[in-house]
């Protein structure tokens, strides 16, 4: 198992090396970000979403 390098933290909890990570998604993380597909929570709380993004997404997506 190898952590993602944006949650490298959580590696602890599963007793793996901290400086064993992945790169494969850390180019497309803007891009999911301004989309709305990715977001970040502080206590299981969002604390960036951006609905607005996710809905036209849902349009593009249902109207392809």
């Amino acid at each position: 198992m190898v952590s993602n390098c944006a949650a490298i933290n959580i590696s602890k909890e599963f007793g793996l090396d901290l400086h064993e990570g992945c790169n494969m998604h850390d180019g497309d993380k803007i891009g999911q970000s301004a989309t709305g597909a990715l977001t970040n929570s502080t206590g299981k709380v969002e604390v960036n979403p951006f609905p607005k993004a996710v809905e036209l997404m849902k349009k593009a997506s249902n109207t392809a």
